[in-house]
């Protein structure tokens, strides 16, 4: 997967009220999953886009955003 903008992603995380273990939690992964990605700007798998984007609501500006197009 393409990197991703990890800044913008961290917005929307905080924007929809959301803590980063409990984003770990909805992606069925360990409590510091989606930490570990984050703070060492580790690429996301496929999946895990697919469902950030369901998990955050995201349209497509805020996807088109995320993945560096806009």
């Amino acid at each position: 997967m393409k990197d991703i903008n990890i800044t913008y992603l961290e917005y929307l995380r905080k924007d929809r009220g959301l803590t980063q273990i409990e984003v770990s939690k909805a992606l069925n992964k360990c409590n510091s999953y989606y930490t570990g990605k984050v703070n060492n700007n580790m690429r996301f798998t496929s999946q895990d886009i697919v469902q950030l984007i369901q998990i955050f609501g995201m349209d497509h500006t805020e996807i088109l955003t995320l993945l560096g197009v806009l």
